[in-house]
């Protein structure tokens, strides 16, 4: 049972929020909102403008398979489109296709490979780093 004198005191919750995820909550929604906006300022619907045949998540070393994981997750089975997971883009990806990838390393060779042979083919790509 959640003790709601524990709102109004600045010291006993600090205590009782051992790992910081109060904090933590806090902070979502502002970077959620950022997020949100950056993506409309830079387009990011258009990728969506039309149903892809396929949503191809290219996972990397990283949080990439975390968060991969988590959009196939809330996705589920109702999503109208095939998800796939992979580590490199299939070699069936084509124009009808789209294909996100996140990296945390601007060194990805084998990343930067697999976006280069996705936008060659005429797949819409999302990438972030």
């Amino acid at each position: 049972m959640l003790d709601d004198s524990l709102l109004d005191d600045q010291s006993r919750l600090t205590d009782a929020d051992r790992e910081g995820l109060l904090r933590a909550a806090a902070r979502a929604g502002a970077q959620v909102r950022s997020a949100a906006e950056t993506a409309a300022e830079l387009g990011v619907d258009r990728v969506f403008e039309e149903r892809p045949r396929a949503l191809v998540l290219i996972t990397r070393p990283g949080v990439g398979a975390s968060v991969a994981g988590m959009v196939t997750a809330l996705l589920g089975p109702r999503c109208p489109v095939p998800v796939v997971v992979a580590d490199d883009v299939p070699t069936w990806v084509g124009a009808l296709d789209v294909v996100l990838a996140h990296t945390e390393d601007p060194g990805d060779v084998r990343l930067a490979e697999s976006v280069d042979r996705a936008g060659r083919r005429g797949a819409r790509v999302l990438l972030t780093g």
